[in-house]
């Protein structure tokens, strides 16, 4: 089994676009008549799942997360995306450096994170020693739950990939919408008027996003396998993904998913 948490469009919960990363390995695999099981899970219950072996791979792992996990990884990366902030418009704050950003902390300021990431050195050091600057949203869409917390005010500032937060908050609105759809459908005036406001609220985080700068581009991510598992499966998604980007269908399955690749020429 193959698990991960829903980071699209990296990892994506969705029958018909699961996301890049999924539809990589799981080509790979396929080639090798091997199939593969995915499941969702939160990150955190995923890297448990794995320490107990009851799944073979983790996806979208950083480096750090594979050593401290005692995992094997790929030699390859299979992404390696930027840490962004965002704010809510109105908000003049500004990402300019790190030293910065405590000091704006120090203001009673708080950003949303999620369990089981790792933000990198720095972050991961700050999260530990100063707890108090950080909300941290856990379950099943612990994105969607921060973005909602920032259009309300409760928190500050969020950090993320932009990809992955303008993915989750455009699909939010779609979501929003076709259920507002049905409701008027289906439902009472009553629960069509609540779907209505849900769908107007969620409308109304799109206008309000604002990207307030990025860390620059982070570390790789790669699939961490379990330790049982024997390195002929690690040796064939590496070489899985030369012959991918050889053949030019990495690029055209990046372009499905508005992602440019990470590799540089």
């Amino acid at each position: 089994m193959v698990a991960s948490d829903n980071w699209c469009p990296y990892i994506c919960d969705d029958q018909q676009s699961p996301g890049y990363i999924v539809e990589i390995v799981r080509d790979i695999f396929h080639q090798n008549n091997i199939s593969l099981k995915f499941e969702t899970l939160p990150l955190a219950r995923a890297m448990q799942f794995v320490a107990n072996n009851q799944t073979d791979m983790v996806l979208g792992l950083t480096e750090e997360q594979i050593i401290e996990h005692k995992l094997s990884k790929s030699q390859l990366s299979v992404g390696r995306p930027t840490l962004d902030f965002f704010v809510i418009n109105g908000n003049p704050w500004r990402y300019t450096s790190n030293t910065e950003l405590i000091k704006h902390l120090a203001d009673d300021k708080k950003i949303g994170i999620i369990k089981g990431y790792s933000y990198g050195e720095f972050f991961n050091n700050l999260i530990e020693s100063r707890p108090k600057y950080f909300y941290v949203s856990h379950g099943n869409t612990p994105l969607d739950t921060n973005l909602n917390l920032l259009n309300a005010g409760r928190i500050d500032i969020i950090i993320d990939n932009k990809y992955t937060v303008l993915f989750s908050a455009q699909s939010s609105v779609q979501s929003s919408a076709q259920s507002s759809a049905q409701s008027s459908a289906q439902s009472s005036a009553q629960s069509s008027a609540q779907s209505s406001a849900q769908s107007s609220a969620q409308s109304e985080l799109i206008k309000n996003l604002v990207h307030a700068g990025t860390e620059g581009e982070g570390g790789g991510i790669y699939v961490g396998f379990a330790p049982h598992l024997s390195t002929d499966y690690i040796n064939m998604l590496d070489q899985g993904i030369i012959e991918y980007r050889k053949s030019g269908r990495l690029k055209v399955l990046l372009n499905k998913y508005g992602i440019t690749d990470w590799k540089k020429d």
